[in-house]
């Protein structure tokens, strides 16, 4: 079978599936993106946005001409590959796959990672930071891609229930939930992975707690780790934070707010953290991360009601005593005091007394990490997930998998 990937970046949330499919069943699959994938074991057809967007376009069209410029470099590029795909599988709301069903008649699977309820900014954005008239009104513009998709896809998926929930009725029948797959054997609990992080060896008295974030933003909580952090070290001074990551905002609109140019130095500039405290890697290798999990006393993630990092899953898969935020996705996955710990978004606190309470009775919270890898491996795991993925695929396309 001849499957067409198509993703901004590779490899993302498709790549493991991708290699699976070419691996281990033989298909011919390539990989459609615009960053990423050199040398790559599978083939990357390139592509381009067909220009860009145009000044006078009105605001609240600019993400839908954005993604039809999207759409047509991902077009144009397929289509002069020479490629002819029976099945293709992409990432829904840029533009991806709306114009290849037409040019190729298959079938196609998308992955549909979040619908955006203009009206409910309460539950997906934080109240200090209260959206403009504008951008409420441009969410349900957002959506007009992604509800293109959703009418030319045959199947569709997304990675929680929480996520899934978020999309109309008249759509979840096309939709299942099902996670992208966790590598379990690579992000894993070891016994003795050193203790060198992005140049820095770490002394073995000192503990560790991690937090990782693709953006240091006000979604992902990173005002709420820092005021937590600060607490927690005042009272256990021998703990260094190591910290993952870009310092960028990758959702919302913290930036429209602040006086200083990232998110970051807003945070830095009010709570004034003790800076011997942290240790900042930036963006590190997928093998040094999976290290630095294995070694972490306590892992902190925090979101409001949106997309669950790869960064949480990754975490449990590690054995991580995991701190995170009540929130409905987290909810789904972390059951308090069994696999890991959780208190209100806001409670500061509360955050702060879970890691504490890690950190000071290690060998007492021990079984929270040890079930935290169980969950992974149950229902998150790529030896889970993937059968899945093959049901769909025999579903969608009428061959079978056997």
């Amino acid at each position: 079978m001849n499957v067409l990937f198509v993703h901004q970046n590779f490899p993302a949330q498709l790549g493991m599936l991708a290699m699976h499919l070419l691996r281990r069943r033989g298909f011919d699959c390539r990989f459609a993106c615009k960053t990423g994938g050199d040398g790559a074991a599978i083939p990357i057809i390139r592509f381009k946005d067909e220009g860009q967007v145009s000044a006078q376009v009105h605001f609240l069209a600019r993400n839908f001409e954005s993604c039809a410029r999207a759409a047509m470099g991902v077009y144009r590029a397929v289509r002069d590959s020479g490629f002819r795909p029976d099945l293709i599988i992409g990432h829904s709301g840029f533009g991806s796959t709306v114009l290849l069903k037409g040019l190729f008649q298959c079938p196609v699977i998308n992955l549909f990672e979040f619908y955006y309820q203009p009206h409910s900014d309460e539950r997906a954005y934080r109240k200090e930071f209260p959206m403009e008239a504008d951008y409420q009104r441009r969410l349900r513009v957002l959506n007009a891609a992604i509800l293109s998709d959703l009418d030319a896809a045959d199947a569709g998926y997304t990675p929680t229930h929480f996520q899934r929930n978020q999309f109309p009725h008249a759509y979840l029948p096309k939709i299942r939930m099902l996670f992208d797959g966790v590598d379990d054997a690579l992000f894993r609990p070891m016994a003795d992975g050193g203790r060198k992080i992005a140049g820095h060896e770490i002394p073995s008295d000192r503990k560790i707690v991690t937090y990782v974030a693709r953006g240091f933003e006000s979604t992902r909580g990173y005002d709420i780790f820092i005021r937590a952090a600060k607490r927690i070290y005042e009272q256990y001074p021998n703990v260094l934070f190591v910290v993952v990551g870009s310092d960028r905002v990758c959702y919302g609109g913290d930036l429209r707010y602040i006086k200083q140019k990232t998110f970051k130095e807003h945070v830095d500039a009010v709570e004034r953290p003790d800076s011997s405290k942290f240790l900042y890697t930036g963006l590190i290798p997928t093998t040094e991360l999976a290290r630095l999990l294995a070694i972490s006393d306590a892992h902190m993630y925090f979101t409001v009601p949106f997309v669950l990092s790869w960064s949480l899953f990754n975490a449990l898969s590690s054995g991580c005593r995991v701190i995170s935020s009540a929130t409905p996705p987290v909810r789904e996955v972390i059951e308090h005091g069994y696999n890991g710990f959780l208190a209100d978004f806001y409670d500061v606190e509360g955050h702060a007394e879970n890691v504490l309470r890690v950190l000071r009775d290690g060998d007492g919270t021990r079984l929270v990490g040890v079930r935290a890898r169980e969950t992974i491996q149950a229902r998150y795991s790529c030896a889970r997930v993937i059968p899945q993925f093959e049901r769909m695929i025999s579903e969608v396309t009428g061959r079978s998998m056997e």
